[in-house]
């Protein structure tokens, strides 16, 4: 973990000093981000089979962006991107077993969180239309989860058909995705994005951001299955935990480009 942080602090240099791109300060732009994030849209599905029909609903977790970032010049139409960003991801399911012939049934609510830390750096083409002057941009993310926890609870209520009786069980559990063990591999704590968005001024000091970043990122839970007949053989399921970002902000410039300009000329 420690090697793996120096290295992330290594690329947050080479992406905010500005020495490392040998530019003017006047040719660079420096603003504030605030914004809403979510992992992925709402899905569902439902499976009938064997006489149970199970239903599954994953809910996105909504989270505030809060960043910092600066442009790079290199032409009239062509900048550089690069920022640090604080987010907050995840996603919230929850499934129900019907059993037909019977009115058992299972009920079963997960929740994943994780906080992480965003370098993006971007490459873009600012078109002029006249008023509406929108930038394109592509790039990548790197992403540091500082951390990260599933919260699960399962209510199951099993009726017995010959007696009648009813048990009537609840479990809760709350895991670090980062402690390992032998049944569990724990998610990468460093992994990369593709960024790509659109954003577009409206005047010198507001930008209004789309943008939409992909990735992949998983855990794996491992344990023994038992055959009757002794024998035993290892199973092993890789879950994905929320790798996109869907981020919808709002930029604010501290110095215009057009204030930097004036200051060249000034001193012309």
């Amino acid at each position: 973990m420690k090697t793996s942080f120096c290295r992330f602090l290594k690329i947050l240099l080479l992406l905010l000093i500005p020495s490392q791109f040998g530019y003017s300060q006047s040719k660079s732009q420096i603003g504030l981000e605030l914004g809403i994030t979510f992992s992925q849209f709402k899905t569902g599905n439902s499976i009938t089979q064997y006489g149970e029909t199970i239903t599954t609903t994953i809910n996105p977790v909504f989270s505030p962006l809060i960043a910092i970032s600066k442009d790079w010049t290199l032409t009239k139409h062509l900048q550089i991107i690069t920022g640090l960003q604080y987010q907050m991801t995840g996603k919230r399911s929850y499934s129900y077993t019907d059993y037909a012939a019977t009115t058992s049934y299972i009920k079963e609510w997960e929740t994943l969180k994780m906080n992480k830390i965003c370098l993006p750096i971007t490459f873009g083409y600012l078109f002029n239309l006249g008023k509406f002057q929108p930038f394109l941009y592509l790039g990548v993310r790197p992403n540091l989860i500082l951390n990260g926890s599933i919260y699960s609870k399962l209510n199951e209520l099993v009726v017995d058909m010959n007696s009648g009786i009813v048990n009537n069980i609840d479990f809760s559990n709350k895991q670090n995705i980062f402690d390992k063990d032998e049944h569990f591999v724990p998610p990468k704590r460093i992994f990369n994005q593709i960024s790509f968005g659109l954003s577009n001024s409206i005047g010198q000091h507001i930008k209004i951001n789309i943008n939409y970043t992909f990735g992949h990122n998983s855990y794996e839970n491992m344990g023994y299955i038992h055959r009757a007949n002794g024998t035993s053989y290892l199973w092993s399921e890789r879950t994905s935990i929320p790798s996109c970002d869907y981020v919808i902000s709002v930029l604010y410039i501290l110095n215009s480009k057009r204030g930097a300009h004036k200051t060249d000329d000034e001193k012309n």
